[in-house]
This record gives structure tokens, sequence and C-alpha cells, in this order.
């Protein structure tokens, strides 16, 4: 309960600094991918790595989860953070929150084969709570966290992306 505690103490002082202070909740962030040979790549936030590879069949190593697999886990995970969040801010105890994600895909577009869609063609999550509260106070946290999850929100309403280019020569050997 003490991490309840924790979080309940700083949502209250984040809720209280935006309501006056709106535009600390603006943030910009980065990643920095770096690919070398084969399909693995590491991710990078300048403070924290981790890394993203194929399977054997498509001509990875298998040695890291997929885009795919971290799209999921970034839906599970932020709907998780998201509800112990409003759990601690309405004090609603929770002893242990799963999140399920299923999801179904059609990988022949990467190929260029069919017309199928690139992106997911269902996203769906079953989460499972342990909770000695009342069941619409478990519920009211639930729909708290899935009406502000970002990253489900992300998935639901379409992003439009920017891209830019550049193109450098190779660094001589030798």
């Amino acid at each position: 309960m003490a991490d309840q505690k924790k979080i309940k103490k700083a949502f209250k002082r984040c809720e209280r600094a935006l309501k006056f202070f709106p535009f600390l909740g603006k943030r910009n962030g980065m990643v920095t991918v770096h690919s070398g040979e084969g399909l693995s790549c590491e991710v990078s936030d300048g403070n924290r790595d981790f890394y993203v590879d194929m399977p054997s069949q498509v001509g990875g190593d298998d040695s890291a989860p997929t885009p795919a697999l971290y799209e999921a886990g970034a839906l599970g995970s932020c709907v998780s953070i998201t509800a112990r969040m409003w759990a601690a801010r309405l004090g609603v105890p929770i002893d242990s929150i799963r999140v399920e994600v299923e999801f179904d895909i059609d990988t022949r577009s990467m190929f260029d084969i069919s017309d199928v869609s690139p992106y997911f063609q269902n996203l769906d999550y079953h989460i499972t709570v342990s909770s000695s509260a009342p069941e619409a106070d478990v519920m009211r946290v639930l729909n708290l966290a899935h009406n502000h999850s970002h990253v489900r929100s992300d998935f639901e309403n379409a992003l439009h992306i920017n891209r830019t280019v550049s193109i450098k020569e190779p660094k001589a050997s030798g």
C-alpha cells in the first residue's frame, strides 16, 4: 500500500501543477533506432536501450521481441499503469493487474503480397484485477484507465506521421 500512497501523492502533485501550468503537460520525446547488419535494431531514448528483432523465418535472429510484440506490450502496460495511477488517486485498493493483449495481423503486407492492410486487423485486451474493493469502484478505475491510456487512444485514432529522409555516402573503409 506504500506504493499506492506514493503514486497518489505524485498524481495529485501533477494534477495541481498541470491545472495551473498546462504547458507542463506537453512533452516532446525522441528515440533513436540503430540498425547495422541483419534485422535487429537497438532502440535508445538516451537513458535506456532495448532491442527489436524478427523471427528467423523472415531472416532475423529471433534475439528480441518483434515490433508488433512491443506494440501489444505498450498497449497492455499503458492500460495497466494508467489503472494503477487512477486506483491510487481514488483510493481503490488493487493487489494485482494482469492484461492479456491479443492481436491479429496479416504479415503478407510486409512482402507486398495481396491487398491486405499492414496494420493490426484486431487488437483486444482482457484485464484481470485482484481487488478487495467493490466491483463498481474497480470498474470506475478500469474505465478511467481505458479512457486515459494514450497508447490505446493512439491505436484507435489514426495519427499523421511525417517522414524526412537523408541519404549519405558510406564511409570509406581502410
